[in-house]
């Protein structure tokens, strides 16, 4: 074959090639039509080919070496592919030589062929022209796929966002927007352990209810992942956690921690945890940064949302529930429930207190009744001002006998604990649902009760409404 019909086929092989790249959607099928092509060109060269990304490439064509990254490697190949320059040299056997030939695009560089031939054959300048005409062909078609494929994945990422600004958007309670982040972060990370760290208005870590956080460890190394949001607010990953035991979680090796930031103050964090090292990619990890930016405000709303409903529902001085509140509460369990009943507490001498001592003293006495009462009930217990130094406390699904205790309890904890030291009056009423009652006619049971233990003497609790002997 002279130089001519070489040229030719070589031309013929080009646009074999440039066809197939415009109709290739994948960069495999780019690679391995570069190697088929190079085969059938140098059928007795050794091949190897040097890819700048892990694509999807099987090594299932005979005689081809694939590689990946360029750290560690021949300082040739290295120099290849940061000048994006042909590089040749002879080898230490006589009458071969190497060539490398950059993957071009206009962008990078994707990858560096490195072939292994007779001397007069790399040395050719007709067959490097061919070479790298290949070559750059390639590097075009790999940018082509790689740019398409980032614009595919940017759409995704976009959509996954606007999805996410509209769910949050659409809750107006933190456990609620927890739940549909954690749904949103898991179609990044499926396999990823989720965790929300939340600072309230003081900047003290919020009680999520999270069992995860209970265990001391992992609360502790959260607690360092906010102390370092605080001093840095940057956020950061972890490929393997034993390197940083400071942030060690049970069980867990990897990690992504992003700060939710809102002014230039840290409101919380979000972290991500992998069982395995090297869990996360970057993509993930930039990614994920950007979901909890477009989520802190959300998470600022309805914390402020809710902040303002307790307001609502809530006495300013003692930090017990509004009379409002408990009159709604108990309307629902007659509606409900089968039994309940109310204490009805009144600080006895109260008027001497606030002579004697001042209002503010006054205050600082309602205060702690109420910080013991809460001490003394039941989570789901209610607990109310129901007036001046009058305080109430519904207790659902409760017997008298039972409500009793409850409040001979108390009142002797305020007895032993207040100081200056006061007493209480206590009157107790009862419902249950086979009898016509209403929630005036309770609280008048309640009320003509905690009167007749002053008239008796103060400091004592006694029972008014249903015989205590019903079933």
């Amino acid at each position: 074959m002279d130089a001519r019909e070489e040229q030719t086929e070589r031309i013929d092989l080009l646009m074999r090639v440039t066809k197939k790249f415009h109709i290739s959607m994948h960069a495999s099928d780019v690679v391995k039509e570069i190697i088929f092509v190079l085969q059938e060109a140098f059928p007795s060269s050794l091949i190897t080919l040097h890819l700048s990304q892990d694509w999807e490439v099987k090594n299932d064509l005979p005689g081809v070496n694939f590689m990946y990254g360029f750290e560690n490697i021949h300082d040739q190949i290295q120099k290849t592919y940061v000048t994006g320059t042909v590089q040749f040299e002879e080898t230490s056997e006589p009458g071969t030589a190497v060539l490398y030939v950059p993957l071009r695009g206009r962008q990078g560089v994707y990858g560096v062929l490195q072939i292994l031939g007779t001397y007069p054959v790399m040395s050719s300048e007709l067959e490097q022209e061919f070479i790298i005409a290949l070559a750059d062909l390639g590097g075009n078609a790999l940018e082509n796929r790689e740019l398409y494929e980032q614009s595919r994945t940017l759409v995704k990422d976009l959509q996954l966002l606007n999805e996410t600004s509209r769910l949050l958007n659409s809750h107006l309670r933190i456990d609620e927007i927890i739940n549909s982040m954690r749904i949103q972060i898991n179609k990044i990370v499926p396999h990823g352990k989720v965790v929300f760290v939340l600072l309230d208005e003081t900047a003290k870590v919020q009680d999520l209810n999270d069992p995860f956080l209970k265990e001391t460890k992992n609360f502790e190394a959260a607690l360092k992942i906010s102390k370092h949001f605080e001093m840095k607010g940057d956020a950061f990953f972890i490929s393997e956690l034993t390197c940083r035991p400071e942030y060690t979680f049970t069980g867990y090796h990897s990690l992504i921690a992003v700060p939710m930031m809102q002014s230039g103050k840290l409101k919380g964090s979000v972290i991500i945890l992998g069982k395995e090292p090297r869990a996360f990619t970057f993509h993930q990890f930039k990614l994920l940064q950007s979901l909890v930016e477009h989520s802190t405000l959300a998470f600022m709303n309805a914390a402020l949302h809710e902040r303002l409903e307790k307001m609502v529902i809530t006495d300013q001085l003692t930090g017990l529930y509004s009379r409002h509140y408990l009159e709604e509460c108990i309307n629902e369990a007659l509606a409900t429930d089968s039994v309940g009943t109310l204490l009805l507490f009144d600080i006895d001498d109260f008027k001497e207190v606030n002579d004697t001592f001042g209002h503010q003293t006054g205050d600082q006495i309602i205060i702690q009744v109420s910080g013991i009462i809460q001490a003394n009930i039941r989570c789901h217990d209610i607990a109310a001002r129901w007036g001046g130094e009058e305080l109430a406390v519904y207790l659902p699904n409760c017997l008298p006998d039972a409500g009793e205790m409850v409040a001979r309890r108390i009142s002797e904890k305020v007895a032993a604990c207040t100081r200056p030291r006061v007493t209480m009056s206590c009157g107790v009423a009862c419902w249950e649902k086979e009898r016509d009652q209403t929630l005036s006619s309770l609280f008048r049971d309640a009320d003509q009760a905690m009167y007749e233990a002053k008239n008796q003497g103060k400091n004592q609790v006694l029972y008014k409404g249903i015989p205590k002997d019903f079933s």
